[in-house]
């Protein structure tokens, strides 16, 4: 049998590619994907897809990531526009002049009956560790250990451990609790 020379098939794989990579590229949403974002806008909802954190604003759709942050991504499979929106895990529910929050990585989301869960704009800036001053701190859970494969990291001279992006820090006498991302 006549062996070919491989650089020959070249031009036929990158038809191949170019082929596919345009029908993979038709289905995806018209936004470009991967534009980093500081925060996500005002009136986004989360929801949640097969376990996957989304936020969506205007028809776009935002992941976030520990190594990009926020960032503009397709429209993900399984969504449906009628989904009602989630809060992402890890929300720390907070309350202001009688009325209840939930901050999570510097963004405050509020109840909406017919949306679920949007973000709002920031409330005034009485803030403490919890958000802002409350009667009583949102209830923590604490953890024996870390998952396992946890990261250490120092930020501005706090040690924090990091994991799936998500951040925890000790507490001497509970264990370890799960805490917003360090800035």
């Amino acid at each position: 049998m006549k062996r070919r020379n491989p650089l020959m098939l070249a031009p036929l794989f990158s038809l191949l590619f170019i082929i596919c990579g345009g029908v993979a590229g038709a289905q995806s949403h018209h936004h470009k994907p991967s534009s980093k974002v500081t925060v996500v806008p005002h009136g986004s909802i989360h929801i949640s897809i097969g376990g996957i954190s989304y936020w969506i604003s205007n028809d776009k759709f935002y992941r976030y990531d520990d190594r990009r942050g926020y960032h503009t991504v397709g429209r993900p499979g399984g969504y449906r526009s009628n989904q009602k929106a989630s809060l992402p895990r890890g929300a720390r529910e907070i309350t202001h002049n009688g009325e209840r929050y939930w901050s999570y990585r510097g963004q405050y989301y509020k109840h909406n009956p017919r949306r679920g869960y949007e973000i709002v704009t920031l409330p005034p800036k009485k803030s403490s560790k919890w958000g802002f001053k409350s009667k009583k701190p949102a209830k923590v859970h604490y953890m024996k250990s870390l998952p396992r494969g946890s990261k250490t990291v120092v930020v501005r001279g706090k040690k924090y451990w990091t994991h799936g992006g998500r951040y925890y820090q000790h507490a001497s006498k509970h264990g370890y609790y799960e805490v917003a991302r360090p800035r």
